[in-house]
């Protein structure tokens, strides 16, 4: 048994990836729900590409651009990206 601690995107990446390499996990959360939170909810799809896995069922939308906050600054970079399905 593995166990993950946090479900947060990447835990449950890291989960999904042990699991379908026959792995049992179980994912520990402190919370008694995932929740959903615009913070970490989106990728660049050349990075999703990188995963050893079919990232497809994982997103919600498509975009053709980011929005970046750090330090009351706002930041924009256009780039093929995606939202996650984060519950998912």
């Amino acid at each position: 048994m593995i166990y993950v601690v946090g479900a947060g995107i990447a835990g449950l990446i890291a989960a999904l990836f042990l699991n379908e390499r026959g792995y049992e996990i179980e994912v520990l959360e402190k919370n008694k729900e995932i929740a959903s939170s615009p913070c970490a909810e989106g990728c660049d799809i050349q990075s999703l590409k990188l995963l050893p896995l079919d990232f497809k069922p994982f997103i919600s939308k498509k975009v053709d651009g980011i929005k970046i906050s750090f330090h009351n600054k706002n930041f924009y970079v256009r780039m093929e990206g995606a939202v996650l399905k984060r519950k998912k």
